[in-house]
C-alpha cells in the first residue's frame, strides 16, 4: 500500500482541526440560543397587550412563559397583588406552579 504524500496528509490534518474548531465554536452558540430572555414585568404586559404571550407559570416570586414564537422568557414578579388579573385580561393562559 502506498504512502499518504506528505502535502495531502497535512492537508487532511488542518481540514480536521479547521472543523473541531468551528464545531466548538458553534456549539456554545447554539445552546445560547435556546436560553431564557430575562425580561421586566413592564415588557411582559406590553408583550401580552400585543397578543405575544403564549402561556406562563406563576410562581411565589417570578413568573417563566413562552411567547407565541416559541422563546421562553423569565420575569421576577413584582410586589403586586393584581398579576394575575393583569395578565388573564390580557388572554394569558396561566399555570399556577409550586415555589
Amino acid at each position: 500500500m502506498k504512502a499518504k504524500p506528505h502535502g495531502l496528509r497535512q492537508a487532511t490534518i488542518t481540514a480536521a482541526m479547521l472543523l473541531a474548531t468551528v464545531g466548538l465554536c458553534w456549539v456554545p452558540t447554539m445552546q445560547a440560543a435556546a436560553q431564557d430572555y430575562v425580561i421586566s414585568y413592564s415588557d411582559l404586559l406590553m408583550a401580552a397587550d400585543r397578543g405575544k404571550v403564549k402561556v406562563v407559570t406563576v410562581k411565589t416570586v417570578e413568573i417563566t412563559g413562552t411567547f407565541v414564537d416559541g422563546r421562553s422568557f423569565t420575569v421576577i414578579m413584582p410586589y403586586k397583588n393584581q398579576v394575575i388579573t393583569d395578565l388573564q385580561h390580557r388572554g394569558v393562559s396561566i399555570i399556577a406552579g409550586q415555589p
